[in-house]
């Protein structure tokens, strides 16, 4: 099928940009891939720091809006991944809170062991993003129509399954106990729950690590060295800032599933076959064909992940809120896709990569954290979301065509 998908907002394929695969690209073009991130940084840090304070800015306030917004990351983690290939999945937020409700369903209303509910929840999220692909690949369905009627059905599902209300771990006594581990106080959904501090050192290392080599690599330009050399400075600043803040001890175990989460996906897009492949696929999937990549087993795999992380986030859901709510992760495909398309213009030139998501989401969660915490109605979410997704595409597909020239 052709590509008209992501791929027309915001490239993802190095052969898109054949002069700069080869020359790198210049310093001009660093700074515009790094406006974006210069501008939440004056926005978060300058004027809600001038703003709100002590009052937003502090390492519980800052943590906690993370934690609560882990779901959507991995949401976000997921389409970025199908965007990559070249797809969409507007399934990702109905399927995820189908999963919510099995998770604790199958607990509660069957009586199945959390230990076995879980693989088979994120069973069912692998067995609907092959749905997903079969649609596609197989009766040739345009993404959009394949995926937004999957999602009707997820919302289906999940509405007869909890005829119409919440499911929750209270709901007898008998299954209070025996869910401590998974959403009690010091349960994996616990955000008092801290994670080891080891642990969250070494995969912070790792990310800042990572972003340097991100940084290192795909803004090379005539002189790489101060280019290294700056990044270096830069991600050693941003350890030490970690480290005189005290950041790190905010962080509880999903958080830390978050971080590995984010680092595996990077390394696998990254450095393996695979991640080139899903590259090529969505960059020019008749190319790619050519080149003998299996483009249909791409997108196939592509549509798995996007459902696999969507599952995994209503297993988080229910670990967080310890109940199903209708619609609980419907409204989180808006601000994934609005930070997978972000991904495109920070430190990027219009390629979709997991680290801009996760800054993207980021920034987009303490932006209308922020202004629910000086006072601005939370009706305004949406619409706020609505206007970062317009704004980056709009700057992907110009940074697309102005890079092409």
């Amino acid at each position: 099928m052709t590509n008209d998908g992501p791929a027309a907002a915001g490239d993802t394929s190095q052969d898109a940009l054949p002069l700069r695969a080869t020359g790198g690209i210049t310093l001009r073009e660093t700074l515009i891939g790094s406006a974006t991130l210069f501008a939440f940084v004056v926005i978060i840090f300058g004027v809600y720091g001038a703003w709100l304070g002590g009052k937003f800015l502090n390492n519980s306030t800052l943590s906690f809006f993370i934690y609560e917004n882990v779901p959507l990351f991995l949401i976000a983690i997921g389409v970025t991944i199908v965007l990559a290939s070249g797809q969409f999945d507007l399934s990702a937020g109905f399927l995820a809170t189908l999963c919510t409700f099995l998770t604790i369903g199958l607990y509660v209303n069957q009586g199945i062991p959390l230990e076995l509910v879980i693989p088979i929840v994120l069973a069912v999220g692998i067995l609907a993003g092959l749905l997903n692909a079969f649609l596609v690949n197989v009766f040739q369905l345009n993404p959009f129509i394949a995926t937004l009627g999957t999602g009707g059905i997820f919302l289906g599902l999940y509405t007869l399954y909890g005829n119409g209300s919440d499911i929750t771990f209270t709901a007898t006594p008998s299954t209070t106990h025996a869910s401590q581990w998974f959403t009690g106080i010091n349960g994996l959904g616990s955000y008092s729950a801290k994670a080891n501090i080891v642990v969250v050192w070494v995969l912070l290392v790792l990310l800042v690590l990572a972003a340097w080599s991100v940084v290192s690599l795909q803004f090379r330009h005539s002189n790489r060295l101060a280019v290294r050399s700056v990044s270096g400075v830069v991600a050693a600043l941003v350890l030490a800032g970690l480290a005189y803040t005290g950041f790190p001890s905010e962080f509880n175990w999903t958080m830390v599933l978050l971080l590995f989460v984010a680092l595996a996906n990077w390394a696998v897009l990254r450095f393996t076959r695979f991640g080139r492949s899903i590259y090529a696929t969505g960059g020019n999937p008749v190319a790619a064909r050519l080149s003998g990549i299996k483009v249909n087993r791409m997108t196939t795999l592509a549509f798995v992940a996007s459902a696999f992380f969507a599952a995994a986030a209503g297993v988080i859901l229910a670990a967080d809120q310890g109940t199903a709510v209708p619609g609980i992760a419907d409204n989180y495909l808006l601000p994934a896709y609005a930070a997978a398309f972000l991904s495109t213009v920070i430190l990027s030139h219009g390629r979709f990569h997991i680290w801009g998501a996760l800054v993207g989401g980021t920034a987009l969660v303490y932006i209308n954290q922020g202004l629910a915490t000086g006072g601005v109605s939370f009706l305004w979410t949406n619409l706020i979301n609505g206007i970062v997704l317009i704004v980056a595409v709009s700057v992907s597909t110009g940074l697309r065509r102005h890079l092409n020239r």
